[in-house]
């Protein structure tokens, strides 16, 4: 085929006036094919976020599990007593002494102060006690 020089100097000879016209298409065209370009571009992008969202909270829910199964473990080494059940005391000291239960809690959020009423929340019959799954289930529910 001709090409657009081909065809629009001899019309824009013949009117100048068309010149504009001829302008204003070849933008309107390039301005297009951009536009589509950037929308394509985008969309993938958009694709791509929202993959990457997804594999980040599989990723968590991945390390919750593994954290909370490590928080099972180390409940039953902060027992104390044996009881099968964790009670507040037994909780605040392994908080000052036990560095990994200490890392758990503080990637939870959970300060030493705010213990008290985390273990509150927890102990809906008041025994002063919380049974180690259960435990780990609520603070869990909690975050």
């Amino acid at each position: 085929g001709d090409s657009w020089g081909l065809i629009s100097v001899p019309v824009i000879e013949e009117s100048p006036a068309l010149a504009v016209i001829l302008v204003a298409i070849v933008l309107s065209v390039s301005l297009g094919v951009m536009n589509l370009i950037l929308a394509v571009i985008v969309e993938s992008a958009a694709e791509a976020r929202a993959k990457d969202r997804d594999e980040m909270l599989k990723q968590k829910a991945k390390e919750q599990l593994s954290t909370k199964a490590q928080l099972l473990k180390i409940c039953s080494e902060i027992d104390t007593d044996f009881s099968g059940s964790i009670s507040f005391d037994e909780m605040q000291q392994a908080y000052r002494s036990h560095r990994e239960f200490r890392k758990i809690m503080t990637l939870l959020e959970v300060t030493e102060q705010s213990l008290i009423s985390v273990f509150g929340l927890m102990d809906s019959d008041k025994s002063g006690s919380v049974d180690y799954g259960e435990f780990c289930d609520l603070l869990y529910s909690l975050t």
